[in-house]
């Protein structure tokens, strides 16, 4: 693209860089320039600190936001996470961005702008996807002439295409709209006039201002014509709306000089109306840092309203924890409503943190913030808005209290935007913290620890390729075949069969692997079942069997190997593209039950495999791998296991992918609800019914993929008895967009759920959702062993439930009302139930 009508000189935009590199530095925050238009990209952590520019007035927008800002001299206030549009005033219209694309050049080419008095023409190529508007911000400069949009005009080619456009300009804003029945480059011709420029505002006006906390200040303007400005001492400009300017951060505790000037775009220095001084107080002191933070320990009760469970060091969105500009490194970030409760050891005195509406909200969002010790008050703030200071507390622990809860609470006007945080939250303590204290952290529920963290004791391997480094296996083979090839880690504690083993992992460089069903081979190393990682993504968590068969299922497979050792690809588990995180931690799940195996990443199966061979070892050791012939660099942590005692048969394909045998429609009126298509069944969602298994069944695993074509209503019925009815007896694990994991007792099924969670017959799930968007495949693993019902979606454990009464039943697939689809319906029988 080829824009003329505004170049930044280089050496104006090297100054620039320059003074920037001088205010601050941040390898985070991006800058770049192209065809006279500056693009600044901030992080998280940049909110409050100022970008410094060279000579000029400067024309803004910010994507993220739609919006248009400026005039923009000196420096401007940055804010944090944003990315902005800045361009000099050159006295002639500039494109500043595009809609759709991150840079003009995707999709504008051959861009000039011809002036002639006071007519101007700026003219080009875009590219229209079809029935997809495509939007062109300007800035038309109101002075020393100021440029009005008249009309917007296409080839002859293009009208006769059907391409239509519109125009809206406020006042120096523009905005066109060129849109397309088919996709297609268009030519376009935007036409100008230009008018006499604004007066500039003038007359007597008197200024006031009024800290109403140490970072806002209201300042008000009386008396005046025409447009302002405020300019704070520091060069931040601000506009005035309607007579008012609200200084959202001015600066805390210090005297403060605002000057207000005519809104202009000329480069002379605008003349001063009116100035005032203000002087705001002091930032409230902080509480003192705790001696145990509550992000360091596990919490008792861990819920959030929104997204997930709480974070720990990060916002409910994770990015830094921010309270009005303050960055918080420790702290708990959630979403109202929610709770968070700790046991209270006895020698935990004090409760502190600073609690405060996080900023990623853009200044929305009310909340509430309370501590109770069991169930008695020790603090409660009332409401607390994005734009309130922070709120320090301190509170004294009562004697004899057993848990601290921490309470957040939508303030009584609804929970949008509702992001709250514990910043520095946690517990003075009499003595020195308990080093068990900081132990299971993330363990789960039922899970055992393989690696406490701390050193390699349950470990056996070379010490010169393995050590721990902050809280983390690492694995380091700086050259290939080091060590002769024994470049495996192997863990002690035994030769587990059935299990469900969880880790994270970050593979910086080569080839690693996690080794479990395995043995120690001739040469130090060890064979059996891998789950190889990568630093390919998208081959990361296929399933090798090293020393062996080789290569079982590549990523995205589901895989039988029959008695005879014949190897069939059954259908799919995912696009090799899904889950992988490529630099960065991912969380890895490994489920070994009798024949079948299943190998997750991030909540996604990569591979799914019924392994019916006599060769498969069905026990063996676990292992850490660093490929012996390539330079590696891997880490691991939060490494944990959680037995499964029952005993496994021979997984079964409920469904074949081809076929609906062993399956029923409810009713006849059904026949044409259901079918299958690409080895997916599917399911047109009327009429209301389902399709159930001829068999019945009553311990088992039971795995099925779904997903939505629109959002609806489906669901999974268990242990289904009883005539065929709309709804029959059964317990529902829920099917509905973004509810699965809730529980629906259906005609009084006998099943004890949790209280706390219970209304009625439903019981929501433990988390919030962590199901996908419309079109994504989601993944139920529904565990009924006995009287025990475990639920888990994506590899998160969503609900349970005991003493659900143990009768042979059918399993059904709900059709409510939206189009769905089902796949890789598995179920593996549990021949003897858990020990409880």
């Amino acid at each position: 693209m080829s824009i003329r009508s505004n170049p930044i000189p280089r050496a104006m935009l090297q100054a620039a860089l320059v003074l920037c590199a001088s205010l601050f530095s941040s390898r985070a925050m991006e800058k770049a320039e192209k065809n006279g238009v500056l693009t600044v990209q901030t992080t998280a952590e940049e909110g409050g600190k100022i970008l410094a520019l060279p000579g000029g007035v400067y024309a803004g927008f910010r994507p993220a936001a739609n919006t248009f800002f400026g005039p923009v001299r000196d420096r401007l206030a940055l804010r944090a996470d944003d990315r902005i549009v800045l361009a000099p005033n050159q006295g002639r219209p500039v494109i500043l961005c595009t809609s759709g694309a991150a840079d003009p050049a995707d999709v504008l080419s051959g861009v000039r702008w011809k002036a002639s008095g006071k007519k101007g023409v700026l003219s080009g190529k875009a590219r229209v996807e079809a029935k997809k508007a495509l939007e062109i911000r300007l800035f038309a400069p109101p002075e020393p002439i100021r440029w009005v949009a008249e009309s917007l005009t296409f080839a002859a080619a293009d009208r006769q295409a059907g391409v239509t456009g519109d125009i809206m300009q406020t006042r120096p804003w523009l905005r066109i709209w060129i849109e397309s029945p088919v996709a297609r480059e268009v030519t376009w011709t935007l036409a100008f006039a230009g008018r006499p420029a604004d007066k500039l505002a003038g007359g007597k006006i008197t200024v006031q201002a009024k800290a109403q906390s140490p970072r806002r200040v209201d300042i008000r303007c009386r008396g005046t014509v025409g447009d302002l400005l405020v300019r704070r001492e520091d060069g931040v400009v601000l506009p005035v709306a309607g007579g008012m300017v609200i200084d959202e951060h001015a600066l805390p505790g210090r005297k403060t000089s605002y000057e207000v000037v005519p809104l202009s775009w000329s480069s002379a220095p605008p003349k001063v109306l009116a100035k005032v001084t203000v002087t705001t107080p002091e930032l409230p002191p902080l509480p003192p840092l705790p001696d145990v933070y509550a992000s360091d320990i596990k919490a008792v009760t861990f819920v959030s309203g929104w997204n997930g469970a709480p974070r720990r060091d990060l916002s409910i969105e994770d990015h830094p924890i921010r309270i009005r500009g303050d960055v918080f490194k420790k702290g708990l970030g959630t979403h109202a409503k929610s709770e968070i409760a700790y046991k209270v050891l006895s020698n935990y005195r004090r409760f502190v943190a600073v609690v405060g509406v996080d900023d990623e909200k853009d200044g929305q969002g009310t909340v509430t913030f309370t501590v109770l010790a069991d169930d008695k008050p020790l603090i409660e703030t009332g409401p607390v808005t994005a734009r309130q200071e922070r709120v320090g507390i301190n509170v004294e622990i009562p004697k004899g209290t057993k848990r601290l809860r921490l309470l957040v609470g939508d303030a009584g006007d609804g929970v949008g935007c509702d992001h709250a945080d514990w910043a520095n939250a946690g517990f003075i303590t009499e003595g020195e913290p308990r080093p068990e204290e900081l132990l299971g952290l993330w363990l789960k529920e039922g899970f055992v620890p393989l690696f406490d963290g701390k050193n390699l004791a349950a470990w056996d391997g070379d010490r010169s390729l393995w050590s721990v480094r902050d809280g983390a296996i690492v694995g380091e083979l700086k050259t290939a075949a080091g060590s002769g090839g024994k470049t495996c880690l192997v863990w002690r504690g035994g030769t587990p069969a059935n299990f469900i083993l969880t880790f994270k992992f970050r593979l910086d460089k080569g080839n690693s692997g996690v080794q479990y069903r395995s043995s120690r081979a001739a040469g130090g190393r060890v064979a059996g079942y891998q789950a190889d990682l990568l630093t390919d993504p998208a081959r990361t968590g296929l399933l090798y069997e090293e020393g062996g068969r080789g290569e079982l299922a590549a990523v995205g497979q589901f895989v039988h190997v029959a008695a005879d050792g014949t190897k069939q690809v059954l259908g799919s588990v995912c696009r090799p593209s899904d889950g992988v995180i490529a630099d960065g931690w991912n969380t890895c799940t490994i489920m070994a039950r009798g024949a079948h195996v299943v190998q997750a990443i991030n909540g996604v199966p990569r591979i799914e495999l019924i392994d019916e061979d006599p060769k498969a070892a069905r026990s063996g050791v676990i292992a850490l791998q660093l490929h012996p012939s390539i330079p590696t660099k891997v880490a691991f942590k939060e490494i944990q296991m959680k037995p499964l005692a029952a005993t496994y048969g021979v997984p079964i394909r409920l469904f074949d992918g081809k076929s609906l045998r062993g399956w029923m429609p409810s009713s006849p009126k059904l026949k044409n609800t259901w079918g299958v298509k690409d080895g997916v069944l599917t399911d047109t969602g009327k009429p209301a019914g389902y399709l159930r298994t001829t068999a019945d069944y009553t311990n088992y695993v039971l795995r099925v993929q779904l997903r939505h074509l629109k959002p609806g209503n489906s669901g999974v019925l268990l242990r289904m008895t009883g005539p065929d009815k709309v709804w029959p007896r059964s317990i529902e694990c829920q099917g509905e967009f973004h509810n699965m994991g809730d529980i629906w007792n259906i005609d009084r099924f006998p099943m004890k759920t949790d209280p706390s969670r219970t209304q009625g017959r439903h019981t929501t799930k433990m988390c919030a959702t962590n199901e996908g968007s419309v079109g994504t495949w989601a993944q139920y693993d529904i565990t009924l062993d006995g009287g025990n019902l475990e639920i888990r979606v994506n590899d998160l454990l969503q609900n349970t439930a005991t003493e659900c009464w143990e009768t042979p039943g059918k399993i059904c697939l709900q059709a409510e009302g939206v189009p769905m689809e089902f796949r890789n319906i598995t179920l593996i029988p549990i021949e003897s139930k858990t020990k409880e």
